[in-house]
């Protein structure tokens, strides 16, 4: 039986995000311009990212920055498998995980980011079953939709706060969000189709 376009995009997509849950997220970078408020200012005030490279492409600085040590820095799996308080690695989780989510919202949310592989997963086998079920593909796509949509809104948000930590987002952090987008897209597209076409 021949795949669809949809099923093979799907699982490549599926597995470029479960791989990159392993992949470098987040790393310091000590010559990043967030060294002092005037690099940080500076840095601010020569971004002219409008809403799609906020929320849909790339700043031009995050894209230059996966360039350079792109194996180095901190993946999703090694910020929830480090977990003692007082150890170095789990203040690097901390200053890391600080640019997703608030500081006050307690560490339990840290867990949110196994959401990634799990929706992408879940989206491949639906993508995959012949008796499909709309509800199911629709209410996966929009769970993939809002983790990408909340943590590019993170990010946004916490832009100084990211610099001033001296954080460069990573491959793993990119290839996660875009291939969860490249899923929700697929699912919605396959549930609003009739059950005759095949895509």
């Amino acid at each position: 039986m021949k795949s669809s376009k949809s099923l093979i995009t799907g699982w490549i997509c599926a597995g470029f995000v479960i791989i990159a849950f392993f992949l470098p997220w987040a790393r310091f970078n000590p010559d990043h311009s967030g060294n002092n408020l005037l690099g940080i200012a500076r840095s601010l005030g020569q971004d002219k990212s409008d809403f799609t490279h906020s929320y849909l492409l790339m700043r031009g600085e995050d894209f230059e920055a996966l360039w350079n040590s792109p194996a180095d820095g901190i993946s999703a799996y090694q910020l929830l498998a480090l977990s003692h308080p007082h150890h170095l690695a789990a203040k690097i989780k901390r200053a890391v995980f600080d640019t997703l989510v608030d500081n006050d919202k307690g560490s339990w949310q840290i867990y949110g980011l196994i959401l990634a592989p799990l929706l992408a997963l879940a989206g491949a086998i639906l993508l995959s079953s012949s008796r499909y079920a709309r509800t199911w593909m629709l209410a996966v796509a929009f769970g993939q939709l809002g983790f990408y949509t909340f943590v590019r809104w993170k990010l946004q948000a916490n832009l100084v706060n990211r610099l001033a930590m001296q954080i460069d987002l990573n491959w793993g952090l990119w290839l996660s969000l875009y291939g969860l987008l490249c899923l929700a897209l697929l699912l919605l597209i396959r549930a609003l189709l009739p059950d005759k076409v095949r895509f």
